[in-house]
Order: C-alpha cells, then sequence, then structure tokens
C-alpha cells in the first residue's frame, strides 16, 4: 500500500503556495528554503575570510534564493562570529548604471541616511554624490550613515553580469569594451576590502559564463579566486527536501508516487531546480482549483499541468491566452522580443529596461501596456518582474523573472528567433545605408530589398527599438525608401512601356494612312517644276545615242567632246553602231526607254518614285514625332497611377520567393539607364526581326538619298562638269550617295539621337562590347564594313562594263551588280542567330553590337548587379 506523507493540518483548509515558481525566494520565506543548509555554512566561511565573497553558477542553480534564505538569515543569526548579529544590508541589480542603482538602494533604506531635508539634497542625490566622489566613495557613505555602533554593512550585488552586458549600452571608455561607470563602480566594491577598519562585505550573485568578463577590470580577478563560491547542483535528496521540506511546513500532504516522479523527471538538465519549482507550483495550484485543496496532491495534478516538459511552457500560453486578440497580443509580443537578448548567448540572457523605455521600444502608450504587464506579472504566474504589488512608474525597471522562461517557452524561443533575424536584418540595412552614404554600395535589389520590406512591414521597428541594437535608424529607413523608391520606378517603367507598346500598331497606321495621303501630294507639287527638267535631260540621252548610230549628225550634237570623239572614230573606219554612248545615264535611259516607251512616262515615273520615297522620310518623321510626343503625354497621365500600382503592391509572403525572371528580364526591367559615353547599361541583344525592321527602314532612308543624288548629279552635271552618259557621272552620283548615307549615320548616331531613324523607330542602339557609345572612328570602320560588299560589287562592275559595248549587256552588269551586292549584304548578317551576343561579321569586326535601346538616365548607384557584387 502507498505510504502518504501527512501533516497535522486539516486538508479541507485553504493551504498557502509554498513554492515561489519561477522567481527566486525572497528573504522572508526562509522557513519554505529546503535542501542548501550544509551549503550556507561554507559561504560564511569565506565570507568572514575576505569580506568578499562571489557566488557563481549556471542560470538556475538557485543563487539569489540560496543568498536572501540562507546567507542572509545566517549572518542576522550570528553565525559569523566575528562580526557579530547587527548587519544593515542593501541589495540592488546593477543595470546598465550600477552606480545609480547602488545610490537608489542606500536611499531607499529607512534610516541608513536620516530624514530627508524637504529644502536640500534628496538622500539619493547625497548617496550618488558621495559615491563618486572617489573609490572610497562606499566607505564614506558607511562613515555618514545613521547606523548604531558595531553594524555590520552588507552589500549584495545581485545578477552582477548585467555590468558586463550593459557596459557597452552605457558607453565604452577603455580598449577593454567596459564603461567608465562599470570601472568606477567595481573600484567602489574593491577599494573597502584594503580597510579593515570599515565593516563592509561584499556579496556578488554571478552566471558561471561570465567569469571571463571579470578579467576585464583591475584587482577583480584575484579577489574573486580567494572568494569564490561554485553553487553545486542539488543531490537527490537535497531535491527530496526541496519539494517536502515547504509542503511538511504548510500542513499538505504529497502522494510519495508524486515525489518520486518530480525527482526522476530533473534528470540533467542544467536549468533543473527553476523547473522543478515551477512544475510543483502549478501541480499545487491546480490541486487547489479543481479539487479545491482536498485530499492529497497526486500525479494526476501533475499530470494535468503538463509534468516537468510541459508545465512552464503551457502556463505562459495561459497568460499568453487570457489578453484580447489583436494589440494585446502584438504588444505582449514586442515585450519579451525587447526584454530578452541574443547578443551574448545563443539561449538568449534577460534584458531589463525602465517602463518608460520598454512602452518606447514597443510603441505603446502606458495605459495600453499595463493590462498586458499585469497578465504576466500576477502572483500565480510571476514571469515579469517587478512583483504585481509594486505600482509602474516611469523608472520601474520591468524584467523577465527568470531565463529559464526564455528555454521553455516555445512561443518565446520562436520569437526570439524572429528578434534576432530582425536585430541583424536591421544592422546590415543601416551598414548599408552608411556605405551607400559612402558611395561604396548601390541601393538594394531584390531578394535583399524585398527581404527588407518584408522585414519593415512584419516588424514595423521604430528608432527606440533600433537604438538596442545600433544607430542610425533614420538613415536606414530612409536608404530603404530610396531602394524601393528605384524598385518601384523600374517596375513602373516596365509595365509603361508594355502598355504603350500596345499603342504601337495603331501608330504605325497613322503614319501609312499619311505615307499614302502625302506621297502623291509631294509627287503632285513635283511634278510642275521637275518633270519639263526631265524630259529635256532624256532627251539629250536620247540624242546622244542617236548620234551615235548616225541618225544625227555628229557636228549637231550639243555633247562637244563627245562628239570630237565619235568624229575621230569614223575617220578611223569604225562602223557607226560600234560607236556607242559609255554605260552610264545612258544605260538607264535605253532600259526606261525600253520599260516605259516614251520619255513623258518615264519622267512621270521618276517623279513618283521620288515623290514616294519623300513621302515615306515624311511619314517616317512623322511616326517617331507622334511616338515621341504620344510617350511623353501618355507617361504625364498614365505613369502617376502605374507607378502608384507598382509601390502598392503588398510584400511578398514570409519566406516566399519572387519569380524568377526570364532571360534578360532583370535588364529590361532596368531599362532606365541611360546610354551615356562613359557609363555601362545592362545589355539586351536585339532580336533579328527588330535589326530586319530597323534595316528596312533605313534602306528606305538609303533609296531616298540615292533619288536626292541622282537629282543632285543631274541638275548639276553642267556646274559639275560632268559629260552625260559618262563613267564619271555614275561614279558621281555613287560617291554622293554613300557620303550622304554616311554622314546621315554618322551624324545621327554619334551627335543628334544617338541611332538612326530606323534604330530609334525599332527601340534600338549600337555600342561597343561594353554597352557605351561608340567612338567616331568605330562608327565610321562599321559603316565601312557594311558598305564594302557594295564598294566592291560596283568597283568590278564598273571594270566588267568599260568593256561592254552593248546597252542590253550593261543593263545586266548593273541588275548584276545589285544582286551580288545584295547577296554579299545577306551573308554578313546570316551570323547574327548563331552568336551569342547577335553579332553580324561586320559587327564583329568592328567590335560594336546592335542592343535594346535604353530609356531614360539613371544615377549609377542605382546600378546593381547581384551576380556581380558575389
Amino acid at each position: 500500500m502507498t505510504e502518504l506523507v501527512s501533516f497535522t493540518i486539516p486538508v479541507s483548509t485553504t493551504l498557502e503556495n509554498p513554492f515561489p515558481g519561477l522567481r527566486p525566494f525572497h528573504e522572508d520565506e526562509e522557513h519554505l528554503f529546503f535542501g542548501r543548509e550544509h551549503q550556507v555554512d561554507r559561504m560564511v566561511d569565506k565570507l568572514a575570510a575576505t569580506r568578499f565573497l562571489a557566488v557563481v553558477g549556471t542560470s538556475g542553480t538557485g543563487k539569489s534564493s540560496l543568498v536572501n534564505c540562507g546567507l542572509k538569515p545566517a549572518l542576522h543569526r550570528g553565525l559569523m562570529a566575528s562580526a557579530g548579529t547587527s548587519w544593515c544590508m542593501i541589495q540592488f541589480r546593477p543595470g546598465g548604471s550600477p552606480i545609480r542603482a547602488m545610490a537608489q538602494a542606500f536611499a531607499q533604506e529607512p534610516g541608513f541616511l536620516g530624514e530627508e531635508d524637504p529644502g536640500g539634497l534628496s538622500l539619493f542625490q547625497i548617496a550618488q554624490s558621495t559615491l563618486r566622489m572617489s573609490s572610497l566613495g562606499l566607505a564614506d557613505l558607511y562613515r555618514f550613515a545613521r547606523l548604531a555602533p558595531g553594524t555590520n554593512l552588507l552589500v549584495v550585488v545581485d545578477q552582477f553580469e548585467e555590468l558586463f552586458r550593459y557596459s557597452k549600452a552605457a558607453g565604452a571608455t577603455s580598449p577593454d569594451g567596459v564603461s567608465g561607470d562599470a570601472i568606477a563602480f567595481v573600484n567602489l566594491l574593491l577599494e573597502p576590502l584594503s580597510h579593515p577598519e570599515y565593516p563592509i562585505y561584499i556579496v556578488l550573485t554571478m552566471r558561471s559564463d561570465f567569469l571571463g568578463e571579470c578579467s576585464k577590470f583591475d584587482g577583480l580577478p584575484e579577489v574573486i579566486n580567494e572568494s569564490q563560491y561554485l553553487v553545486p547542483r542539488l543531490t537527490r535528496d537535497e531535491r527530496r527536501a526541496a519539494i517536502a521540506g515547504p509542503v511538511r511546513v504548510v500542513g499538505g500532504e504529497l502522494n510519495p508516487v508524486l515525489l518520486t516522479r518530480t525527482i526522476n523527471d530533473v534528470g540533467d538538465n542544467p536549468d533543473q531546480l527553476s523547473i522543478m519549482q515551477h512544475a510543483i507550483n502549478r501541480t499545487w495550484a491546480h490541486w487547489q482549483e479543481d479539487r479545491h485543496g482536498e485530499g492529497v496532491v497526486a500525479l494526476e495534478d501533475y499530470e494535468a499541468v503538463g509534468t516537468m516538459a510541459r508545465a512552464l511552457d503551457e502556463h505562459a500560453d495561459e497568460a499568453y491566452g487570457d489578453l484580447e486578440p489583436g494589440r494585446q497580443r502584438t504588444l505582449c509580443e514586442k515585450v519579451f522580443k525587447a526584454l530578452t537578448d541574443r547578443g551574448t548567448d545563443a539561449r538568449g540572457i534577460r534584458r531589463p529596461m525602465p517602463f518608460q523605455t520598454l512602452c518606447s521600444v514597443v510603441g505603446a502608450t502606458p495605459e495600453e501596456l499595463t493590462p498586458v504587464l499585469k497578465a504576466f506579472r500576477d502572483p500565480s504566474r510571476s514571469f515579469l518582474m517587478p512583483p504585481l504589488t509594486d505600482a509602474l512608474e516611469a523608472g520601474t525597471v520591468i524584467d523577465i523573472s527568470h531565463e529559464i522562461l526564455m528555454r521553455v517557452w516555445e512561443r518565446l524561443k520562436r520569437w526570439a528567433d524572429e528578434e534576432a533575424q530582425s536585430a541583424s536584418t536591421y544592422r546590415r540595412l543601416a551598414e548599408s545605408a552608411e556605405l551607400f552614404a559612402a558611395g561604396k554600395e548601390a541601393l538594394l535589389r531584390n531578394p535583399g530589398l524585398q527581404a527588407a520590406l518584408d522585414w519593415q512591414y512584419s516588424q514595423t521597428p521604430n528608432a527606440a527599438w533600433a537604438q538596442l541594437y545600433r544607430a542610425g535608424f533614420d538613415k536606414a529607413i530612409e536608404f530603404l525608401k530610396k531602394s524601393k523608391d528605384a524598385r518601384d520606378k523600374e517596375r513602373a517603367e516596365a509595365v509603361f512601356e508594355r502598355q504603350f507598346r500596345r499603342l504601337t500598331p495603331y501608330l504605325i497606321g497613322i503614319a501609312f494612312i499619311a505615307f499614302l495621303f502625302i506621297s502623291p501630294k509631294i509627287s503632285d507639287w513635283l511634278r510642275p517644276s521637275i518633270k519639263p527638267h526631265l524630259i529635256q535631260i532624256l532627251k539629250r540621252h536620247e540624242k546622244a545615242e542617236d548620234l551615235t548610230t548616225g541618225s544625227i549628225p555628229v557636228n549637231q550634237t550639243n555633247q562637244p567632246k563627245f562628239a570630237a570623239k565619235s568624229k575621230a572614230k569614223l575617220a578611223e573606219g569604225s562602223p557607226a553602231s560600234e560607236i556607242n554612248a559609255p554605260p552610264g545615264l545612258g544605260a538607264i535611259t535605253n532600259l526606261g526607254r525600253e520599260e516605259f516607251g516614251n520619255r513623258a512616262e518615264l519622267a512621270e515615273t521618276i517623279v513618283n518614285t521620288l515623290g514616294y520615297g519623300l513621302g515615306g522620310l515624311t511619314s517616317s518623321l512623322l511616326y517617331l514625332a507622334l511616338w515621341s510626343a504620344g510617350k511623353r503625354a501618355y507617361r504625364r497621365f498614365a505613369f502617376p497611377g502605374i507607378l502608384i500600382q507598382a509601390g502598392a503592391r503588398p510584400p511578398a509572403a514570409r519566406g516566399a520567393k519572387e519569380p524568377e525572371p526570364k532571360r534578360g528580364a532583370a535588364s529590361r526591367t532596368d531599362s532606365s539607364v541611360a546610354l551615356s559615353a562613359s557609363a555601362p547599361v545592362d545589355l539586351v541583344m536585339a532580336t533579328i526581326w527588330r535589326r530586319l525592321l530597323a534595316g528596312l527602314v533605313d534602306f528606305c532612308v538609303f533609296m531616298t538619298l540615292g533619288i536626292v543624288a541622282i537629282g543632285f548629279v543631274i541638275f548639276t552635271e553642267d556646274a559639275l562638269k560632268i559629260a552625260n552618259g559618262t563613267t564619271g557621272e555614275d561614279t558621281c552620283i555613287f560617291g554622293i550617295w554613300l557620303l550622304s548615307d554616311y554622314l546621315y549615320q554618322a551624324l545621327t548616331r554619334q551627335w543628334v539621337l544617338h541611332g538612326t531613324l530606323g534604330e530609334l523607330a525599332c527601340g534600338l542602339s549600337v555600342t561597343d562590347r561594353n554597352g557605351r557609345l561608340p567612338s567616331f572612328g568605330r562608327n565610321s570602320a562599321r559603316y565601312l564594313l557594311r558598305a564594302l560588299p557594295w564598294l566592291v560589287s560596283y568597283g568590278l562592275n564598273t571594270f566588267v562594263r568599260s568593256g561592254v559595248s552593248d546597252a542590253e549587256a550593261a543593263s545586266t552588269m548593273l541588275g548584276f551588280e545589285i544582286i551580288c551586292s545584295f547577296f554579299a549584304s545577306v551573308l554578313a548578317v546570316f551570323t547574327i542567330p548563331f552568336t551569342p551576343r547577335k553579332q553580324s561579321i561586320y559587327d564583329m569586326i568592328a567590335g560594336t553590337l546592335v542592343v535594346r535601346r535604353p530609356k531614360k538616365a539613371k544615377p549609377p548607384a542605382n546600378r546593381f548587379d547581384p551576380a556581380e557584387a558575389a
């Protein structure tokens, strides 16, 4: 039969919960403190020997409870015989301003500095000024104190590791990275040890993983080596006493099976004591609530609260569940994130802060935050300090009662991970903002930009929160805004280009209708002034040809040079049929006469060709004008709305990846980079269809220039002293034709429009291999390479035709010349689809590229290629 641990008080009586839970034991709870009796003697002996005691141990070993309920009562009872029983004990936590905290503790000790003078300095001001006066400030304060003779002073610095955790925030001034305030504070603690006339005793409680930090202070490591007390873990019997003892004191009954199960569940957990205390506290509370304190505390009660493995997690979730969904739970998350620091310990350490500062960090008013803190300060939970009985004022320090909460509460562990990630994101953002301001970094681009925007959207950081981790919050947010604006503008540009591209067919239709309407009008306008001259010119050429056949006497010709040459040939006995005019413009005339039948019809055809050529040029210019004006107007009215839509896109879901862009998409969206002589651009190679369309437009311009060249030579042949129907006339036409085309391409590409009309219409540009504007020499070389097939074909054909006397054969050779030149040009561009950068042969030789045309200038800092940066 199971034996029960029974007590004298009836079980129906409502009993006090004898277990404090996560918080340490208070000094007035000595009667509930068991399991450490033999350790107190050793602590008293070390303190008596050196007047300094460093109580060191891992988190959860009960350091503060051992001092509160072990050492202090022992001293009051006179366990240190050499000191007696008269003690004044001051206890505080150093926090971020240790001297201020010490002065506050002395000022709040009743009677230590007497009564406060309403007209003079406050007790706090007196204590602080005395402590800051010199390293003997603590001894001076003891001399000024109104204590009974023979009274000893015990100064307990609880959680001494806070001195290291908050020294950096207080402003480090030494090479070791500790603040001057911290150095002065340690000197205040060490100096009385060299003055035995003052009965001042110092006790520190500190986590063992901060022992190495003590070497930053002169003299402190030596003192700790002589006076350190490492708190051991409780043995099995001591754990049994720590559970059964308090139950015995309050008069309850505990099932021995539960006692054994609890002791076994502790195992080797380093946070054993605090977890055990909390689990038993919850078990006791469940027994009182569920069974109204009747019967024995049984195993069922222990299992109902989740046992030692889940009790703390479920208890904290219960407190969280008591909050109203929405604002209160959001504030709760921010509070615990602010009070948890993962900077020096991956498991997390506490980061206490004043109530007013906490309100600023979480972005809430005191009225909003007070009920949230109340749920966790309740005496039945005690997850946050101070206790609910203490009023919350601006300077009240809010803190997590024990680090174990950060390691066992799953929700808080997840929050702490998010907070560490959030702090890391902010640090990277602030560092990038500083580098950007120094010109060493570009604006953020996806996916880093989207991650930063997600962080800002989900975490809603503010300057007070950012100050916990790094300065420069305003600059970081401004940098993020600039990056987002640049990204939104790129997106808006891409959408704008896509929308405006849909209007291009309509503009082409308008230009084509204009071509059909304007070309006849231009022909009608040119006909009265040009057609009579053309008929006269054609008539002169016909006379020259008739002269060679003998139909017109040589002395009647109006071509003296040709007449003299023909006379000489006839005198030599050459048949008249062999004395043909050189195959120049006359060949065209013969061809035209055979094709059209009379010179009036041929003149009409030339006039119409010239009119339609000029009409095509005018229509191309009209298309460019409509395209430019329409784009400006559409941008003015539609782009603001597109930009707003691009900026209003919600942040991506946490963890979601932005879809991969299509090949070249990144460059297309970054089309706002302007083409310049020095700045590189993101290159998108032009497709073969765009190049063919641009070439077709430029070919129309080329043919128009040819017609203009022919007309120029015809109307100025007398001034140029060129005989009609000679090879020199053809050479002059061809030279003027190529020169005008070269000037057209060179001027438009290099200085005026940065591209020919065809390239502008199709959104293309010619660049060098680095994406910069090609030099004048490179442009010239490219043009000469493109014209080379025509030049070679023309030279060879001219040489061949010089020995041909038949007009029909000359016309055939002219057609052969055009066909050869055309196929040579096609062969030159045959390599475009098969080269990585879509280069023709003349592009590869000249070192040029044909790319999609950029749209608008953008600062160089915005051009950031993640792959290039990596």
